[in-house]
């Protein structure tokens, strides 16, 4: 099964990936048209982001650094990482918006942040604009070809959307709405279901996209899974 989360920064879609085994703690309310059988073991996380950030490593050389923690104070690994490395421990977080001069980093005076930008431009224009959704797919369907269930967590645009994956809407209206073109393009598309913590939440949700109005609750997610 293919998954892909769609929802607005800091409204859990990492959290939920990592709290399947105890998804009842989350408080998520499924609405849609029928029943979902969530997959809870046998799964791994893709993300559109981590393969950009994995190259920018690599094009930098962080995956030669013998010493890391000499990048920036914060980052607590004094061993060499590899590139995936530097990405799975969320070590980039912490350097990804300071001022280049407070990281030890070739950045030619730009953030991290804007090395990403500047980098997925540069690959986009040399490849064309799906380039790093085609890389995306193939690692998904290496998964899928094993018998993995895969979650993409980071999906922002429709072009994103791969064939048969279950989307699903994470809404909560305590979380602000940015408006940026990445946070607002699926505004106009319809997943296949919705998650809200209540009732009114997903009122909301349907005033604002009124595609969701036939959908009715389905149950608590929880890791029993039969909702």
């Amino acid at each position: 099964m293919l998954i892909q989360l769609i929802a607005n920064s800091g409204s859990g879609k990492d959290s939920l990936y990592k709290n399947l085994h105890c998804l009842e703690n989350l408080g998520w309310r499924v609405y849609g048209t029928n029943k979902i059988k969530f997959p809870i073991t046998n799964v791994c996380r893709i993300a559109f982001a981590d393969k950009l950030k994995v190259m920018v490593c690599q094009e930098l050389k962080m995956d030669q650094i013998d010493n890391p923690s000499l990048v920036h104070s914060l980052i607590q690994s004094t061993t060499k990482l590899t590139a995936q490395e530097w990405v799975e421990n969320n070590w980039l977080d912490i350097i990804k918006d300071l001022p280049y001069q407070e990281v030890n980093l070739p950045l030619q005076g730009k953030t991290f942040r804007s090395w990403l930008k500047d980098y997925a431009d540069q690959k986009k224009e040399e490849f064309g604009p799906n380039y790093f959704v085609d890389l995306v797919a193939q690692d998904v369907f290496d998964k899928l070809k094993i018998g993995l269930n895969v979650f993409i967590t980071d999906t922002r645009y429709p072009y994103e959307i791969l064939s048969n994956s279950i989307t699903i809407s994470l809404f909560r209206s305590d979380v602000p709405i940015v408006d940026t073109h990445s946070e607002r393009s699926m505004d106009d598309y319809k997943c296949s279901y919705v998650f809200c913590k209540n009732d009114q939440d997903f009122e909301i949700l349907c005033t604002m996209q009124p595609q969701y109005s036939d959908y009715n609750f389905q149950g608590l997610l929880t890791s029993c899974v039969n909702l």
